[in-house]
């Protein structure tokens, strides 16, 4: 499964809060795992801040977007297979922080795109597989997102724009990631979130979250990147609040993007380690 470059819909409206039901499902993947970082605990719970709710998308695809969200004829992005691997979360005391290194684009200076940060292969999450249907990564932060939250990329000072694409079943989640050069803009753009990513479909015959369907979004932040989830059912069904499968896609998809980031900040401390 390859990566290439290349963008889709939303408009937040009232509608019932999700938090709670966030909340009591990352809780129960927080007791069962702890992510150790030198002297202290970094716990799958700095995705427990997260920001989520059900809303109504909007807006139109835009680019002339292929089936699966690039556009036609684009590249083929390659990266070492090796990234694809899980991270191990063992407890690693003697590497420095690696939040150190995702803090700060002076010292997060490795190679950076969709291919590289998501890997190029279908992904397991606790018990369930996702297909990786795609993915595109561009330098114009307004290009994949909802008209307002370009607007918050672009005031802090975004400089990546990174998607890619996961379902299961009937449940679909396009994963954005934003990159700034400092933390404190990746938490400025967190505090201002308004609207979300816009759809990557699996295929032009399996579309989500188009205009006026009822999807669920979610955005955190972790050293310079913020990240954010997009998660509907396929032929724009409406998502429900009672729908866990929906909320258990999405919180998925969104700890592994989080396990990606930490893994990028930890092969980055261990190199630094080793230059010495």
């Amino acid at each position: 499964m390859s990566i290439g470059e290349g963008q889709v819909p939303g408009r937040v409206s009232a509608g019932p809060d999700w938090d709670a039901l966030a909340d009591a499902h990352a809780a129960g993947r927080r007791r069962r795992k702890r992510l150790m970082w030198g002297g202290g605990v970094l716990a799958a719970a700095a995705v427990a801040a997260v920001v989520a709710a059900l809303v109504v998308t909007g807006g139109t695809p835009e680019d002339g977007a292929d089936a699966k969200g690039g556009p036609s004829g684009a590249p083929t992005q390659k990266h070492d297979p090796a990234a694809d691997a899980m991270p191990d979360f063992a407890d690693t005391s003697d590497t420095p922080d690696p939040l150190a290194y995702l803090s700060d684009a002076r010292k997060d200076t490795a190679p950076l795109r969709a291919g590289l940060l998501f890997g190029t292969k279908d992904v397991k999450v606790g018990d369930h597989r996702y297909d990786l249907s795609d993915g595109d990564t561009t330098p114009d932060c307004t290009k994949r997102v909802e008209p307002a939250l370009g607007a918050v990329l672009r005031k802090q000072g975004c400089t990546l724009f990174m998607r890619a694409g996961y379902s299961r079943d009937d449940a679909q989640v396009t994963v954005g990631v934003a990159v700034f050069p400092t933390a404190a803009q990746a938490t400025a753009a967190k505090a201002g979130v308004s609207g979300g990513v816009t759809a990557l479909p699996a295929s032009a015959a399996k579309p989500f979250c188009a205009a006026g369907t009822v999807c669920r979004r979610t955005a955190n932040s972790y050293g310079r990147y913020l990240y954010l989830t997009l998660t509907g059912l396929t032929g724009n069904k409406d998502a429900s609040e009672g729908d866990q499968t929906v909320v258990g896609t999405g919180d998925d998809l969104a700890e592994y993007t989080f396990q990606r980031i930490v893994h990028r900040g930890r092969a980055a401390a261990e190199a630094a380690e080793k230059k010495g």
